[in-house]
């Protein structure tokens, strides 16, 4: 029998539940038998072959006995006296045509059964003869399931990108096995959420809707058991908020060193960014004014910044906000001051180490403290008429003051840098006119800042 026609016979086994890596070996086993006839020239009987088949299918039965996935399971068979017997008398039944043929096949069988059948797990299939030792080595897949038992994974299901953000789609993969009798049972969870019939097309896709912990869950059966497979799980984020261009909202813009007259060491004025594009000058006696390119207008408790005749309505409220680095403090450092008209002073006060509200709206001259050594040097405050509230920012939290009377809301100055010794590296000036919404929250005003608010806010 040539190859070609044992390969064909041996697809009948697929009906007995044999499957197609442990026909493949099959028929690597018997190419290898021909070869060793065609080298010895001594004929080899279909029925000697069979036998030598029915010897690898009984051990790959043995084999889930063991630990298949191990990668390095070797098991000798050295004798085949059953076997061989069996195939000796299925050869006598066929009545050979004369004691010549007779003796060739008794020869034949004599040197089968002397041969060595190695069988070793590997990852493909394959054998081979060494005519000196008289070894017939062959190698079954790791992945060939074993009559009898549950699938086998061949790849673990998984979900990608690793993490994900609300609203971004993500591709399911439900990984592969062998030995199972159709495609896997799986579900995908989006926390408690079953969301599996929301993954759709080819490849699986999901668009997340919500955050959350995603579970995709993957099993795999057959006729006897079934295997679960290692849940693939990412987190589904929160979309970032979008970012708030601040310099579009603000009437006054100062974020780092801006383009100035005079010199680096001694500036004569600036001109701020926003809506406003608001142009200062050096005023004051004393120490210059600098601009450092990395921190901007730069103080020496001498000269400062000031800038006039403001018309902008704040009928309705403003926000104002500056950053600074002090390095060396005073009970009097300002950052920022707003004047003619109201009064508020946004200082640093150094004698006690935190921030100060000093104005004269609401409930009149006021000083609003921060808490003590707070751990950002932000100074900010939302004046609202129409809610009858103040709110600062004391270094940790927002403070909501309430019952305040503001009418008449306006201011004419801006001051930067008063008393300070250090730098301001972003300020912004913010104004809510008559009927107007306000273009920003707080909140969201102080998160471009870096404060860290979450939501939900007040």
């Amino acid at each position: 029998m040539d190859v070609t026609t044992f390969e064909a016979q041996a697809q009948g086994l697929r009906a007995a539940g044999i499957s197609a890596d442990i026909i493949a070996a099959l028929v690597q086993m018997y190419r290898i038998i021909r070869s060793i006839d065609q080298a010895s020239r001594q004929p080899v009987s279909p029925e000697q072959l069979a036998a030598l088949a029915s010897e690898l299918l009984a051990f790959r039965i043995v084999v889930a006995d063991f630990n298949v996935e191990s990668g390095n399971l070797r098991r000798e068979v050295t004798s085949m006296a059953t076997s061989v017997a069996a195939a000796r008398a299925q050869s006598q039944e066929a009545a050979l045509a004369s004691s010549a043929a007779e003796t060739a096949a008794g020869q034949a069988l004599t040197k089968i059964n002397g041969l060595s059948v190695q069988v070793q797990i590997g990852s493909e299939p394959g054998g081979s003869y060494d005519p000196a030792t008289g070894v017939i080595a062959i190698t079954v897949p790791v992945s060939a399931p074993v009559p009898g038992t549950a699938p086998i994974i061949t790849q673990q299901p998984s979900i990608s990108p690793a993490s994900a953000t609300v609203g971004d789609s993500v591709t399911i993969n439900l990984g592969a096995a062998t030995g199972a009798d159709g495609p896997p049972t799986w579900t995908l969870m989006l926390g408690s959420t079953d969301v599996t019939a929301q993954a759709i097309g080819d490849p699986l896709a999901y668009e997340t809707t919500a955050a959350g912990t995603l579970t995709l869950a993957v099993s795999w059966s057959n006729a006897h058991d079934s295997t679960v497979a290692t849940p693939a799980v990412i987190e589904v984020e929160d979309a970032p908020t979008p970012g708030v261009d601040l310099e579009a909202v603000s009437y006054l813009h100062l974020d780092g060193a801006l383009p100035f007259t005079g010199t680096s060491a001694a500036i004569t004025g600036f001109t701020a960014e926003g809506t406003g594009a608001r142009a200062f000058t050096i005023v004051g006696t004393g120490a210059e004014v600098g601009m450092d390119p990395a921190r901007g207008p730069l103080f020496a408790s001498g000269k400062y910044a000031r800038n006039t005749g403001n018309t902008a309505s704040i009928a309705d409220g403003f926000i104002a906000l500056v950053e600074f680095e002090v390095d060396e403090a005073s009970a009097t450092d300002t950052p920022l001051a707003l004047a003619t008209g109201i009064t508020l002073n946004m200082r640093w006060d150094g004698s006690a180490n935190r921030l100060q509200y000093n104005c004269n709206f609401g409930s009149g001259n006021v000083n609003w403290n921060g808490v003590t050594a707070p751990a950002l040097p932000i100074a900010a405050i939302e004046v609202d008429p129409v809610a009858e509230t103040v709110r600062y920012w004391d270094g940790e939290k927002i403070v909501t003051v309430t019952g305040q009377t503001l009418t008449g809301l306006s201011f004419g100055q801006i001051d930067i840098g008063n008393s300070l010794t250090g730098a301001v590296t972003r300020a912004n000036v913010i104004t809510c006119g008559s009927g107007a919404a306000w273009p920003v929250s707080f909140e969201d005003a102080l998160n471009e800042y870096g404060a860290g608010i979450t939501p939900p806010f007040p």
